[in-house]
């Protein structure tokens, strides 16, 4: 029987030892519940492969502001849907569940503070949250632990349940709040707060520990990373949080358009990139070109990419929900999901300081040549916004440059 304490980053310094991976079952018990960080634990534990005979039980809070936030995806109980082991009769959610816990075999527990996302799994001690647990293979302390989840399933509802509730109180939210009220309440009220001068919420890279320095005129690579190191810890989580595409309506529309006219049987990136470009294309050329435009629909949580082999692209309810609206309706949903979206959130807290430069905080992630292609979509994201109805969106164009 061992006990000891787990400090962030948990994947690194609790999921991906060596010890700690399952041979049968996986209970994930977590308040907020983000696509990147289960994709993470898929991969690492390759729960999406045809012989893998690990069970996956899954408890989440649910709450519909928690999708509309973006505190958690929707794709993410998409994704969760179509993982061969994951008992859909498991997956459930307790709207005033707190307690975060992680369970391997049975054998191997790991309770604290940190939520399936990228704050909670992947913050640093320095950067984004501040985490702590304890893992146990108390077989008494693991007894209590069941015991208690049992007694707090009982009042739970089923993913094939809550889903589809989530999904129509989602559609009837953005009916009754215009985005464009909440998003302008919200930079007004982002520009106010103190605390997004020290604290780095984007996904959880780095945190300041003092101010960092004005970054103004063309930087380098070497020049930004050095600028911001100085006075950053950053955490190496991806790229998956910045958008890449070539055409905002193929991702926001004709993805989601494509997959219902296909009968949402799934597509690979290379299929749905032959239905975007037409005919005359390289095979390569039509999967960076279907994979660009399905992650940005996954971004606005249209559509969950599996990560079987070949990678498939299928619509989630909110997807289909959103094609079967009208086009003025669509037009207010996508604005709400451009809103949830880390980076979004990010660049609205921090665009206030004269010391951010996108440029050079993209330059900390991306290689030189795609800098500006990224900073184009980003901006075009912001330009939906302005051309849809929020004119404090235009202080923000400027700052991006």
């Amino acid at each position: 029987m061992e006990s000891k304490f787990i400090q962030s980053p948990f994947f690194n310094n609790w999921f991906c030892l060596s010890d700690n991976r399952p041979n049968n079952s996986l209970l994930i018990c977590s308040p907020y519940f983000k696509k990147y960080a289960l994709d993470k634990i898929i991969n690492l534990y390759d729960l999406s492969k045809e012989d893998s005979n690990i069970k996956t039980e899954i408890l989440i809070r649910g709450k519909l502001e928690d999708f509309i936030h973006g505190s958690s995806d929707i794709s993410a109980l998409e994704s969760l849907l179509r993982l061969k082991n994951a008992d859909v009769t498991k997956i459930r959610r307790v709207t005033n569940l707190h307690m975060k816990g992680y369970l391997i075999d049975n054998e191997k527990l790991l309770i604290g503070s940190g939520n399936c996302t990228s704050n909670g799994l992947f913050a640093r001690n320095n950067s984004g949250n501040v985490e702590g647990a304890i893992s146990t293979s108390d077989k008494s302390i693991i007894d209590g632990f069941n015991t208690y989840y049992s007694s707090i399933l009982k009042n739970s509802e089923q993913l094939d349940i809550f889903y589809n509730a989530i999904v129509k109180q989602y559609n009837e939210y953005i009916e009754n709040n215009p985005p464009a009220n909440n998003i302008t309440n919200a930079i007004s009220s982002a520009i106010k707060k103190n605390e997004s001068k020290s604290r780095h919420i984007f996904s959880t890279e780095y945190q300041y520990t003092s101010k960092p320095p004005i970054l103004v005129g063309l930087v380098t690579k070497e020049s930004a990373i050095k600028s911001f190191n100085e006075n950053a810890i950053r955490n190496d989580i991806g790229t998956s949080a910045i958008p890449q595409y070539s055409n905002f309506d193929n991702g926001a529309y004709k993805v989601v358009e494509i997959l219902h006219d296909q009968g949402n049987s799934g597509l690979t990136f290379t299929e749905m990139g032959s239905y975007l470009e037409g005919q005359g294309k390289k095979n390569i050329a039509y999967y960076k070109y279907g994979e660009n435009h399905a992650k940005l629909a996954e971004l606005l949580d249209f559509v969950t990419i599996t990560n079987t082999r070949p990678r498939k692209v299928f619509l989630t309810k909110f997807g289909e929900a959103f094609y079967n609206s009208k086009q003025s309706k669509k037009i207010e949903i996508i604005k709400n999901q451009i809103f949830r979206m880390d980076l979004v959130k990010y660049i609205i807290q921090k665009h206030a300081e004269d010391s951010f430069n996108l440029e050079a905080y993209l330059l900390l992630y991306l290689k030189p040549s795609t800098v500006n292609r990224r900073k184009s979509n980003i901006k075009t994201l912001f330009k939906f916004l302005r051309d849809n109805g929020v004119d404090d969106i235009d202080i923000i164009l400027k700052k991006l440059g």
